[in-house]
């Protein structure tokens, strides 16, 4: 599905991505949204499995971007916002610089804003 069909998803879906982040106390270090994909450097607790925090982020932010486009259902393969796999990695201190740099070079999202495409995101 093209996210570019839809005003302002593409800032929302990052608005919720790092609302959800917010709501858990998990720190951003970088957020990039692509029409197809996210790339998220995001600090978790040892008690939060990586598995654990895609599938949060997913389910939470899915759910905000359905209720705020339910248009967007009609176009979705199976009605999935997002796919069943991610890639994920941890980054040590070697590293973590560049990671977050090629991050924020990334995507047509980078930063965050107020209004979605005159549609006001609300908070979880």
């Amino acid at each position: 599905t093209d996210l570019t069909k839809f005003p302002g998803l593409i800032r929302a879906l990052g608005f919720y991505i790092r609302d959800v982040c917010d709501y858990n106390n998990w720190f951003v270090e970088s957020l990039a949204v692509e029409n197809d994909h996210v790339h998220l450097c995001v600090q978790l607790p040892p008690t939060v499995s990586i598995s654990d925090g895609a599938k949060i982020i997913k389910t939470n932010s899915s759910r905000k971007i359905r209720e705020l486009y339910p248009e967007l259902k009609e176009h979705l393969h199976k009605y999935a916002f997002w796919g069943k796999h991610f890639f994920a990695k941890t980054v040590g201190d070697v590293d973590f610089e560049r990671t977050k740099k090629y991050i924020e070079n990334q995507g047509v999202y980078r930063n965050l804003g107020t209004l979605c495409g005159g549609r006001k995101p609300t908070r979880l």
